[in-house]
């Protein structure tokens, strides 16, 4: 029974991120969605449609110039197989820089998306923490590139298949890959609530000595309260 209802969730959650990804700008955003409420799924969390587009919303502006990232890496990929891997057959040198930026972008898509559902920072911080991700969990990161290339891969065999893709495509695959990634994403952000439990017992520690503040005194906490947090938010 648990089994129909997730499936029947995977579906739900599926049609959202294809809906939700017509304009190509906006999928980002809805696989940031897909994968937050995948991770409450095995959670056992429920009402996950409402919150497909509450975290979609959320997640619109931070997610598109990782969006753009992407669109602009698979275009790049696929314009430069298209001109240098007809032209000549076999090994093709100009291609290698070509396939190692396709590969770099692979290995951080599975860990990025994970990364935005559950933790705010900046592009750049992002993109460097998927890296450290997925060069520090190897074996999971490959698994998960795996997983969405078998789907691709089955999905485009036969046209057959096409009605199966359009309500699991997506959020099967995903599905499968949290499992493998999110052991990863809780230690990480326990580890970063300790860490920012302990800077704030320490703030107050400190508050404590202090005795009374001034105004300006309080806006200086402020600020480093604010550092640390953005601290807390690179992965160690």
């Amino acid at each position: 029974m648990r089994a129909l209802s997730d499936l029947t969730i995977l579906v739900i959650l599926n049609l959202c991120t294809l809906l939700c990804s017509i304009p190509i700008v906006t999928a980002g955003a809805a696989f940031t969605a897909l994968h937050y409420c995948i991770m409450k799924m095995v959670d056992g969390n429920g009402n996950l449609a409402k919150e497909y587009f509450k975290q979609f919303k959320l997640n619109l502006k931070e997610s598109t110039p990782v969006s753009f990232l992407f669109i602009l890496g698979i275009s790049f990929f696929y314009i430069n197989v298209s001109l240098f891997g007809q032209k000549e057959g076999g090994f093709v040198p100009v291609l290698v820089p070509v396939y190692a930026i396709a590969l770099v972008l692979a290995i951080m898509f599975v860990w990025v998306f994970p990364l935005m559902a559950r933790i705010t920072n900046s592009f750049f911080a992002r993109c460097k923490n998927a890296l450290i991700l997925a060069v520090s969990h190897l074996p999971r990161t490959l698994a998960m590139v795996l997983i969405y290339a078998v789907a691709v891969f089955v999905f485009s065999q036969d046209m057959r298949l096409l009605p199966i893709a359009f309500l699991l495509g997506i959020s099967l695959p995903t599905y499968f890959c949290v499992l493998t990634y999110y052991p990863v994403i809780k230690d990480v952000i326990d580890r970063m609530s300790h860490k920012s439990k302990q800077d704030a017992d320490k703030e107050s520690d400190n508050e404590t000595y202090r005795g009374e503040t001034t105004e300006e005194s309080e806006d200086e906490s402020l600020n480093e309260t604010e550092e640390t947090a953005e601290e807390t938010a690179d992965i160690e």
